[in-house]
């Protein structure tokens, strides 16, 4: 039962269950610790090596400003509004607080700048839309106010008349501010280079900006004019999405609260947008949202991941854990990370987490096939890149780099970087193996889903997944170890690799998991040349050996039911003492303290660590 009054009054105003006090109290606790740090460093000497120092003059307090970054909908203005509450209750701290949109050019304002610029600006949104001469000169008054100075006045907008409140309507802060809070949907986000520009990302861009001329304007102004905003700020929070496509079911729910807003006030209703229109307004936000979500986590203080539901359901605080080397983790799925008997992957679930935590990629490098990837992938809470098809292809969320990889397609939200023949190709090299080998084995393509989940023990929905292979093509023996390789023998005069997985042979083009390696931490290389990639690898089957080998680190997983695969390598190779994902967890938990060391990132050494053999 709540007995603070002004917490009580934030539940009502925001129209909020009382449990969300309780889900604050889990989650913001460290946040609100460390804007009571940097505020007190603004006087004082810092509390701790890690804290950042801010401006003194005169001995004057600085007000320390805070940047909260989020899409539409996903709770920015309410976690504001919770710590200025908080913070102003339990701590006396004189608080003020903004949103970016507060300072929206007027409608006629957008109106003469659409005719001058590109008409897609009339539309409020976008960086080069706002008053940033307003919003620098609110934020020098609140950062030099003391007791003696006059009100700041508070710019607000009014979004069911697109337009600002008249300036007699603006709240007033009196006094020295402690603390300044500034939330905005785009606050933080990064220009993007020009290569980035040239592809649409919506129909919107194809269609209104053919050219590019807008998303070009806008790119400058934040390269030109929003970086120097962003500077201002002394720590940046992000309210992260699980991606762009929840953002029109959160974007309606704030319209439909702009509704009742305007009947409450009998404002006019005639820019409360329907949902044809809110499909619509969101295109506007589509790609620096997109490009937001995959870029600027690492460059946050704190970073609040949430479901669908507006949950929290990860934090962390990725510039705490910037190491001069970081580890890329790839991993084998099929008895390795999931059970060979049921594909469970529960023992990992809490290593996974702490992996996430961390900002710690976990990359699937696998046999399954894109369209398995797409579930499993949501199931494994994993939004990074994946490899398919023992090393066939590699997807790459788009954004997830600065710019888009030489030699790569976009496709389906990815970029794609394919290393073999399609399906098609082997499939057509299978009809040349000679008529006393026919007999002795099944294709995939031409087993029902019966004779899959027969083979694989997978439930229906998933052997119809894995029935849509797109680059090779599964075999299952049924003669003996000389005829097998008399069948490996003739594909590979025919220019086949053969891969034996846990149960099948994968006929497939020159491509291992390994290589699909190399590319793709060529890639972080390229992308991060400020820091240092390894890679650290975790299989269980032959197929794994390539990817194994190359790594810097090799953990293999004992499998249930064929032998541990034979590598060349003796240095840092770790064995597991379970199987499957017991076993994936084991080997993590020895190799997380020397991943993550618990000192300040800047006392890491500049070596990489040895990790002992262990063998069966």
């Amino acid at each position: 039962m709540m007995t603070n009054p002004q917490l009580t009054a934030f539940i009502e105003r925001n129209k909020l269950e009382t449990a969300y006090l309780t889900d604050a109290a889990k989650w913001y606790t460290g946040l609100i610790s460390a804007i009571r740090a940097h505020q007190h460093s603004a006087t004082n000497s810092p509390i701790d090596s890690t804290v950042t120092n801010f401006e003194r003059t005169n001995n004057k307090q600085t007000p320390v400003l805070i940047g909260i970054n989020g899409c539409q909908g996903s709770g920015k203005s309410t976690l504001a509004d919770y710590l200025a509450t908080y913070l102003t209750s339990a701590y006396k701290m004189n608080v003020a607080v903004l949103s970016l949109d507060d300072f929206y050019y007027s409608h006629q304002q957008r109106k003469n700048l659409s005719e001058h610029e590109h008409h897609l600006l009339q539309t409020r949104g976008v960086p080069g839309t706002h008053n940033l001469s307003l919003a620098h000169s609110t934020l020098d008054k609140l950062q030099s106010a003391n007791n003696k100075s006059a009100p700041v006045a508070l710019p607000r907008f009014n979004k069911v008349t697109d337009n600002p409140y008249p300036e007699s309507e603006w709240p007033v802060i009196r006094g020295a501010v402690d603390v300044i809070i500034l939330e905005g949907w785009c606050l933080g986000v990064q220009a993007q280079t020009d290569e980035a520009l040239l592809e649409s990302v919506n129909n919107l861009e194809a269609t209104k900006d053919k050219y590019g001329v807008w998303r070009r304007y806008v790119n400058n102004q934040i390269k030109h004019h929003y970086a120097a905003l962003y500077e201002r700020l002394d720590m940046l929070v992000m309210l992260k999405a699980p991606s762009f496509d929840t953002v029109y079911q959160w974007r309606l729910e704030q319209e439909l609260k702009l509704k009742q807003q305007a009947l409450t006030l009998s404002s006019p209703l005639g820019r409360v947008m329907n949902e044809s229109e809110i499909k619509l307004f969101i295109a506007y936000f589509q790609r620096l949202t997109e490009h937001g979500l995959t870029t600027l986590p690492a460059l946050c203080n704190w970073v609040f991941e949430l479901d669908t539901n507006r949950n929290i359901v990860h934090s962390y605080s990725p510039q705490s854990m910037q190491l001069d080397h970081y580890p890329a983790i790839f991993t084998d799925l099929d008895g390795t990370l999931l059970d060979h008997d049921n594909y469970s992957f529960t023992p990992a679930l809490s290593t996974l987490a702490k992996l996430k935590r961390a900002a710690i990629p976990v990359i699937p490098n696998t046999s399954k096939t894109y369209a398995e990837l797409l579930e499993l992938r949501k199931q494994l809470d994993l939004n990074g890149p994946f490899i398919v098809e023992n090393g066939a292809a590699i997807y790459i969320p788009v954004n997830y780099f600065s710019h888009q990889p030489i030699g790569t397609i976009q496709q389906d939200g990815y970029w794609v970087k394919s290393l073999v023949h399609s399906r098609e190709h082997w499939l057509s090299l299978l009809q040349t193996v000679p008529a006393q080998l026919t007999e002795l084995f099944t294709n995939m393509d031409t087993m029902t889903i019966d004779n899959i989940i027969d083979a694989t023990g997978l439930d229906e929905a998933s052997a119809a997944l894995a029935s849509q292979r797109q680059y090779g093509e599964p075999v299952l023996w049924k003669g003996n170890a000389a005829q097998k390789q008399m069948f490996i023998q003739h594909l590979k005069k025919q220019g086949a690799t053969i891969l034996e997985g846990g149960r099948f042979l994968h006929v497939c083009g020159d491509c291992n998991k390994g290589k699909a390696m190399n590319w793709l931490m060529n890639q972080f290389k390229l992308f991060n040349p400020q820091q240092t990639p390894y890679s650290i690898a975790l299989g269980d089957g032959n197929n794994d050996i390539a990817m194994l080998e190359a790594a810097q680190y090799a953990a293999i997983i004992l499998s249930p039911v064929h032998i541990p695969p034979k590598l060349k390598r003796k240095q840092r190779l770790i064995t597991s003492k379970h199987t499957g994902p017991t076993g994936w967890a084991e080997v993590l938990a020895k190799l997380l303290p020397k991943l993550l060391p618990e000192r300040p990132p800047k006392l890491l050494p500049k070596v990489l660590p040895e990790f002992e053999l262990t063998t069966v």
